[in-house]
């Protein structure tokens, strides 16, 4: 690689960095006109949905009735933990607030905050073309139970049994009965799972939208499904603001970065879903994209009523954070809705390590800083042996130079060489790299777990004010300014320039110096969580590249290892096509 294309990816990888701030500084977004919307902190946190809050003109359902936005609460069913908001339009709870979780402003989280309709609101599609939210009556109230009744327009009586069950657990119990002479019959019907929203205006659509369980595996939705699909030239699906999905399930979410509203079914599976995009209030006049939301209907199927019958339904509700264990001790495999991925099983163990090391330290970025080395001390034995293949290779440099020069103009001749070289002394080139890629599993295992790790969420560390966010300390011309991922970057950047780069071409070493930078440019508007633990990992691994640096160089012995029945099968091969070579010449 010569220096003009190092200097084009460099110039490449600061302009990834630094190109939205620099257009919003350049361009900015036109101020919105007065009375324009806008989500106020407190409308995030605590207040109801406000009358000024417009759905989509893309989705099928209308402006909500003023009967709802002028409802009042009608009772409350509250514990330590969460405070259900209950209202009589659309029989359901309007919010649930966190009081163990802040918001903006030190206000408490609310979800459902920003829906057009209260959790557990049922919609008949048979007989109502938009969501039934009319005012239904309060039978009974306490401090851990409602009981709700609406005429529905079958006429059918619903009455619906909200019970707190548990931290952040409500079961409801919902009884059709039928009043009238005649047998009813109940077409598919949809239930209110809630409407999702992000909490802070930086926060990612990766981490806004809704899950699903058919019993044997989850599926995880973004809010992006409703854009338009296209790669390319090529669109393979329009945009859009409805997204039907009839597949049996188990339970069913709506869920941000760190908190979720799951609905089960206990005794029968829903039917298959239905999202809805919605267009939220901005969360500043100068905002120049509309915040997206998405609300969640579960399809339950329909059923026949006799005279006088009844029919039961039973449901479980689930409104907090997405802690695994607690999820994990709610049974029915909810512990997916952390979505992990591919290494989950790396995300669960540093999750649970760095919960056990806090127990003892009660500072999550102590925790991480311990959890690290503890990392480093397993893999110790495994880098000091990079380490010493690498001054291996160090010795050998005035040999592999030799015939670099030697076979300058016959690239592949000289390849095979140095690997000849390799196997006489019995050195693995790869060696030096292994402990790297060992170790990327554990990378990507904490990358995957800080999306949804709520543990991380305001926790303080040094400068850092919450170590699920950038550590930004100010603003130049627009551009945060986050001191972290640059000590990553510098740490990165002086662990590379220490490791013997023998037996690497230009390219290969040149690609090695830009790997800090790219390590920035990943992390650098990312959680500070993870530029601290790439930090402290980087300063434990340039102590032991100085300590086993500073041992003797090893003394290099030729190895006469027996040949394997591959490699014989292949020398015999070899010399057959030699005598058959030697043949056709003469």
């Amino acid at each position: 690689m010569d220096k003009k294309s190092l200097l084009v990816i460099l110039i490449c990888a600061g302009l990834i960095l630094v190109w939205g701030p620099l257009v919003q500084h350049i361009w900015p977004p036109k101020p919105l006109p007065p009375g324009t919307v806008t989500a106020t902190n407190e409308a995030l946190a605590v207040s109801p949905p406000t009358p000024e809050l417009r759905p989509s003109t893309a989705t099928p359902s209308p402006q909500l009735p003023s009967v709802y936005e002028k409802a009042r609460t009608a009772a409350r069913l509250e514990n330590d933990y969460v405070d259900y908001e209950i209202v009589t339009e659309g029989s359901g709870i309007r919010q649930a607030l966190l009081k163990k979780h802040r918001g903006e402003e030190e206000k408490r989280v609310a979800l459902n905050a920003l829906g057009r309709g209260p959790i557990l609101q049922t919609w008949n599609t048979g007989t109502n073309q938009v969501p039934d939210l009319s005012s239904g009556n309060l039978l009974m109230a306490s401090s851990n139970q409602v009981l709700l009744e609406t005429e529905l327009q079958s006429g059918l009586k619903l009455r619906k049994q909200i019970t707190l069950t548990g931290d952040y657990t409500a079961r409801a119990e919902f009884k059709f009965l039928n009043i009238t002479p005649n047998s009813v019959t109940v077409p598919d019907f949809y239930i209110n799972c809630g409407t999702t929203f992000p909490i802070h205006k930086n926060d990612l659509p990766l981490y806004i939208g809704w899950d699903w369980f058919d019993g044997d595996k989850s599926t995880h939705e973004r809010i992006t499904a409703f854009n338009k699909g296209s790669f390319l030239f090529i669109t393979f699906r329009e945009a859009r603001s409805v997204i039907d999905k009839m597949h049996s399930i188990q339970w069913l979410t709506s869920r941000n970065q760190f908190f979720v509203t799951l609905l089960e079914s206990k005794k029968v599976p829903f039917l298959g879903y239905r999202a809805e995009e919605v267009d939220l209030p901005r969360f500043e006049p100068q905002q120049s994209q509309i915040p997206k939301g998405a609300q969640i209907w579960g399809l339950m199927p329909g059923f026949s009523l006799p005279s006088t019958g009844e029919k039961n339904l039973s449901l479980e509700l689930y409104t907090g954070p997405r802690e695994y264990q607690r999820l994990v001790k709610l049974g029915g495999q909810k512990q997916l809705v952390m979505d992990f991925g591919l290494w989950s099983w790396v995300s669960v163990t540093l999750l649970n390590t760095m919960n056990f090391l806090h127990r003892f330290v009660h500072n999550y970025g102590v925790a991480i800083i311990l959890m690290v080395l503890l990392i480093k001390g397993i893999f110790w034995p495994l880098q000091s042996k990079a380490n010493r293949t690498m001054k291996q290779m160090q010795v050998l440099g005035p040999k592999l130079k030799e015939l670099q020069t030697k076979y300058k103009d016959q690239p592949q001749k000289a390849q095979i060489e140095m690997m000849q070289i390799y196997r006489t002394y019995g050195i693995n080139p790869m060696g030096g790299c292994l402990p790297m890629l060992v170790q990327i599993p554990v990378f990507f295992g904490f990358y995957a777990m800080l999306r949804s790790a709520v543990e991380l969420r305001d926790a303080h560390f040094l400068w850092i004010q919450d170590l699920s966010q950038p550590d930004t300390v100010a603003h130049l011309l627009g551009f945060p300014i986050n001191p972290l991922p640059l000590v990553m970057g510098a740490t990165s950047f002086w662990q590379t320039s220490i490791m013997p780069n023998t037996g690497m071409d230009k390219g290969q070493a040149a690609i090695m110096k830009l790997m800090p930078l790219m390590f920035v440019v990943f992390c650098y508007n990312y959680a500070s969580a993870l530029a601290l633990y790439w930090t402290v990992q980087n300063l434990v691994s340039v102590y032991q590249t100085y300590h086993n640096m500073a041992k003797p160089p090893p003394e290099l012995k030729k190895t006469h290892r027996p040949k394997s029945r591959w490699q014989a099968m292949m020398e015999m091969a070899r010399q057959q096509a030699e005598m058959k070579k030697n043949r056709l010449k003469k």
